[in-house]
């Protein structure tokens, strides 16, 4: 048993540990928790200089776009 949890790794999706962002498919990211520029501004929020922790593919890996953690963003300037 004691073999078994020496191969088991804690994963924190907003730390890959590599310097590499994870790259999400169309649809599949956390809504509840991610959401792109454009998903904020819609929501009157705004990235604040914090850094993006994903990104989502669409098309084929052609077209991409940032992912920001919603808990991070700021009110946006009016």
């Amino acid at each position: 048993m004691a073999g078994q949890d020496e191969d088991l790794v804690e994963v924190d999706p907003y730390d890959p540990g590599d310097g590499s962002l994870p790259v999400y498919r169309w649809k599949q990211a956390g809504r509840a928790t991610l959401a792109t520029r454009r998903q904020l501004r819609q929501m009157g929020l705004r990235p604040a200089g914090a850094e993006p922790v994903a990104r989502i593919a669409c098309r084929g890996g052609k077209r991409w776009a940032w992912l920001y953690r919603i808990d991070l963003a700021k009110p946006k300037f009016r």
